[in-house]
Parts: structure tokens; C-alpha cells; sequence
């Protein structure tokens, strides 16, 4: 199978000949998605090595397979591109709502947090998650309301990973704390999409995987204390969790606190980002085991922290973050210096 895969890629183009990153998988996901819409074809997909937990991300290959016009030989570079466009789009409509030149730095730490830039080198699902988020939450900073525009953006979101469903429960949980009707019955849509979508995955594999997500989780800060007392020997991996921890997560979680202290949990950016930095906290060992994992998984979190730092935009803000920026940058570089698994 890896072998017939990779004779199909385009030149200079390579696929290790062994399970791969879930770059890997989006990749022969893209390649079946005429299947996916053909419930006769369903069989086919249930002998396929791939993973039912990774079709909960069918956005990309699905982008990646429309962009590609469904030339198998080019779906590859196709979700590159797409993930390409969605962070230089991100950093667009970032820089559209700036008001200020010092403002410029918020753009450039999300587009370079530490799940842009690991994605962008695995080929994931992250920077299309990244690009909705924000779409969305500058709309709420602006309007301060939902409409059917972000309706349709959070649908899409929930299709893009799986973490997404968590936050949409934060919002709709927000605006029923301070009574929005509307913005309530907006997020209906999201939710129809994303039991509509697992429910289809169900139907093709018999089984749920987004209950696998939400079984990974530990008591709130145990696997990262443990892993900086060093309970098990120090390597590349655990100490980009550790920068990663006492670069981002606990400067930020102490800011958010503050903050949502201050305005009574009365802003939703705020409270959103205290909550995501919180959830990145009850993280089992597996995830906070590198930056690769822990560094992308609650996704949310850096549109939301990043955007409540430029909300505020004092010399701190900048300089938090510059750290997150920085951090991503330095998770990259760390990996450009050893083997690709995907690509």
C-alpha cells in the first residue's frame, strides 16, 4: 500500500514506508473522498488502514481533493497549498482589523504559534482551524454579535478538527451566561454538522472516535509538573514541552486569570483563552510527551489568547506574544533538523 502511494506522488515527494505523522492519513483520506460520498463503496473504506479517528478532520483532505480536481498525482501539493492560503489568509484578515502598527506582532505570533508552524511542516489540519477561529472571533470583537455568516464558519470549523466541537460548546455556553438568544440559535448549525458528519463516520465504521478524544485527559497539571521535576530523563522532546509550558501556557493562564478576574468572566476572549489554556493542562502524558502533540492539540486556544493579548495591547501583551511567536519559530527549526515523516 505505502509502496503504490508513494509511486503515485508527485517527483521529490516521499512517503516512509511505515505508518506516518496524520499528514499521512489526510493524504489517503483525500484520495477516497469520491467513496466517501458512495455508500456502496463504504466496504472499500473499512479495509483501508486508515484510521476512522482521523476522518473527524475531513476538511482538508476534502479542500485538498477539490483543489487537486481530484488528480490523485496532485493532492499531495494540493493540501500544502491549502494550508499555505489559510495561514497567509489568517494573517490578512488579522492585519485588515488592526488599528495600530504595533499591532502587527499579534499577526505574526498566531501565524507562527507553535500550530501553524508544526502543521505547516507535517501537512495538518491546524492552519484551516486556526484561519474559521479567527474569522470568527474578529467578527465577535467587531459586531459583537453571530450571524449566518459565522454560522457557516463554525461548521466548517467542526470539520476541521475535532477540538472545535469543544469550542463551540464554549460559546454557546457563554452567550446562554449572558443571555443571547440569537447567537444561541445560531450555533444550532455547527451541532447539526458535527453529529450529521460523526454520525456518517459511524455508519461507515461502526464506531465513534471522537470518544477516543475526549478519553485523553489526566489530572489538571500532573503530566507536565512530572515532566519538568523530570521523573523520566530530560530529551529534545520533553524540553520543548517544558519551554512550551513556561513559555505560553502559564504566562497566559496567569494574564487570562487576571483578566477574567478584572472583568467579572464578563469578555469572551479572556475567559475563552483561560478555559483552552486550562483544558492544555489536563492533558495526559502522551500529548504533553513533545511540542509536536501538546503544542497543537487544544487549537483554539492561540486565536483566542492572541487576539485577547492584542485586545489589550500593552508592552506585555507584545512581548507574551512574541514569546508564542518565537516558540513556534524554534519548534519549527527543531524540526526541520531531523527526518520528515510525510513529505
Amino acid at each position: 500500500m505505502y509502496q503504490t502511494i508513494g509511486m503515485e506522488m508527485p517527483n521529490d515527494f516521499l512517503v516512509i514506508a511505515m505508518p506516518g505523522y496524520d499528514g499521512g492519513a489526510y493524504y489517503k483520506i483525500a484520495r477516497n473522498i469520491p467513496k466517501i460520498f458512495n455508500p456502496t463503496a463504504w466496504s472499500s473504506l473499512r479495509e483501508h488502514e486508515t484510521s476512522p479517528y482521523n476522518y473527524q478532520r475531513i476538511l482538508l483532505p476534502f479542500l485538498g481533493y477539490i483543489f487537486a480536481v481530484g488528480q490523485k498525482g496532485h493532492i499531495a501539493a494540493s493540501m500544502i497549498l491549502v494550508n499555505f492560503m489559510a495561514i497567509v489568509l489568517t494573517f490578512v484578515i488579522m492585519q485588515f482589523e488592526s488599528k495600530r502598527p504595533s499591532e502587527n506582532i499579534y499577526s505574526l505570533a498566531l501565524c507562527l504559534s507553535p500550530a501553524a508552524t508544526i502543521a505547516m511542516h507535517f501537512v495538518l489540519a491546524e492552519p484551516l482551524s486556526l484561519l474559521l477561529t479567527t474569522f470568527v472571533l474578529l467578527r465577535w470583537e467587531k459586531w459583537k454579535t453571530l450571524d449566518t455568516i459565522d454560522s457557516i464558519a463554525l461548521s466548517l470549523l467542526v470539520l476541521s478538527r475535532e477540538i472545535n466541537i469543544v469550542f463551540v460548546c464554549f460559546l454557546a455556553a457563554y452567550m446562554i451566561g449572558t443571555r443571547r438568544s440569537k447567537e444561541v440559535a445560531m450555533l444550532i448549525m455547527p451541532y447539526l454538522v458535527f453529529m450529521t458528519w460523526h454520525l456518517i463516520i459511524y455508519s461507515i465504521f461502526g464506531t465513534i472516535p471522537f470518544l477516543m478524544s475526549t478519553a485523553a485527559h489526566a489530572l489538571p497539571g500532573k503530566a507536565i509538573i512530572e515532566i519538568v521535576l523530570a521523573v523520566k530523563d530530560y530529551n529534545s522532546h520533553t524540553l520543548s514541552s517544558i519551554v512550551l509550558f513556561l513559555g505560553f501556557v502559564v504566562p497566559g493562564w496567569i494574564w487570562t486569570a487576571q483578566k477574567v478576574y478584572k472583568t467579572r468572566g464578563t469578555s469572551l476572549l479572556p475567559i475563552g483563552a483561560f478555559t483552552f489554556l486550562s483544558l492544555m493542562l489536563i492533558m495526559p502524558p502522551l500529548m504533553w510527551g513533545s511540542i509536536t502533540s501538546i503544542g497543537r492539540i487544544i487549537t483554539p486556544v492561540y486565536p483566542l489568547t492572541i487576539i485577547a493579548y492584542r485586545q489589550e495591547d500593552s508592552r506585555l501583551t507584545r512581548i507574551l506574544a512574541m514569546c508564542c511567536g518565537c516558540i513556534g519559530v524554534g519548534a519549527l527549526l527543531g524540526l526541520s533538523l531531523i527526518h520528515h515523516p510525510y513529505i
